[in-house]
C-alpha cells in the first residue's frame, strides 16, 4: 500500500529530522519591532509637526505684514529645523532610557 519509492521516504525522514530551533531564536521579536516603528513615527511627526508650525506661523506674518511669500518660506525653513532638533533630542533621550 506504500506507494512511495524509497528515495523519496528517506528524503521526508530527512525534512522531519531539520533541527529548527536555531532558526526561531533569530526571529525578531513583536516588542522590538514595535518599539523601532514607534522610533519611526515619531521622528516623521516632529519634523512634520515643526513644518505645519513654521508654515502657519509664516502664512500669519505674511498675512499681517503683506510680505508674501517671504515669512512663509524663512518660517518653514525655521520649522523645519525646530522638528529636525527636537526629533534628535527625543530620540536621543529614548536611546539613553533603553
Amino acid at each position: 500500500m506504500n506507494d512511495i519509492p524509497p528515495e523519496t521516504q528517506a528524503l521526508l525522514n530527512q525534512i522531519k529530522n531539520i533541527d529548527i530551533s536555531h532558526l526561531e531564536a533569530e526571529v525578531k521579536q513583536p516588542e522590538k519591532i514595535m518599539a523601532q516603528s514607534h522610533k519611526g513615527l515619531s521622528a516623521i511627526s516632529h519634523i512634520a509637526s515643526g513644518i505645519f508650525v513654521g508654515v502657519s506661523l509664516g502664512y500669519g506674518f505674511d498675512m499681517l505684514l503683506g510680505t508674501k511669500p517671504f515669512g512663509l518660506i524663512v518660517f518653514m525653513i525655521i520649522g523645519f529645523v525646530a522638528g529636525m532638533v527636537n526629533m534628535v533630542r527625543v530620540l536621543e533621550s529614548e536611546d539613553k532610557s533603553s
